[in-house]
């Protein structure tokens, strides 16, 4: 083999393989599109309903801040070949989840974390969402369970300083006669 027969291809193999990464890149960015576009739609939903809801970075472990409970947003539109909706859950450090069940219409399961927790994935087997019988049913459109987190949630007090044994506020007489000042 001569050396331009060598270099012609290898230069169609890294064609070839640039090709593939671009197409790659192109589906995981759509993806990505699809999911904030899901999860746009799941706020104002929640937003029409009366929640006050923050979203979070896109590093974030969980989505949104609703009330100072920490919630994670899913999305799965029914996957014809596996038969199911389906969302991955993988940082388990929200306090509710709520997945969205799509097949035209949106069926919202709001979840406890703490019922997920041990598993990867939610998995709905059935394609009419108001039919279904399986373990997320009794979850299904329960926004019960997202007002008791938002209202379980124990707010964060802020400590002053003249709270701390032996603190006084600035100007109060006691601090005052300590530094050498007139009462």
């Amino acid at each position: 083999m001569k050396d331009w027969e060598e270099l012609a291809i290898l230069q169609g193999l890294r064609q070839e393989q640039k090709r593939r990464e671009m197409a790659t890149r192109y589906v995981r960015q759509q993806t990505y599109r699809r999911s904030r576009i899901a999860q746009d739609r799941i706020i104002r939903h929640l937003e029409h309903l009366g929640y006050q809801v923050h979203k979070t970075t896109h590093n974030a472990p969980f989505d949104a801040w609703i009330g100072g409970c920490r919630v994670e947003i899913k999305a799965s539109h029914w996957q014809e070949a596996a038969r199911r909706y389906q969302a991955n859950v993988r940082h388990h450090q929200a306090d509710v989840i709520i997945f969205d069940a799509v097949n035209g219409r949106d069926h919202y399961f709001v979840i406890p974390m703490a019922v997920v927790t041990p598993r990867k994935s939610i998995e709905v087997y059935s394609y009419n969402v108001a039919a279904y019988k399986g373990q997320w049913a009794e979850y299904l459109e329960a926004w019960e369970v997202l007002t008791r987190a938002v209202t379980g949630v124990k707010k964060p007090t802020q400590l002053l300083f003249w709270d701390i044994p032996g603190m006084e506020p600035p100007g109060s007489a006691r601090n005052l006669s300590q530094k050498g000042g007139v009462v």
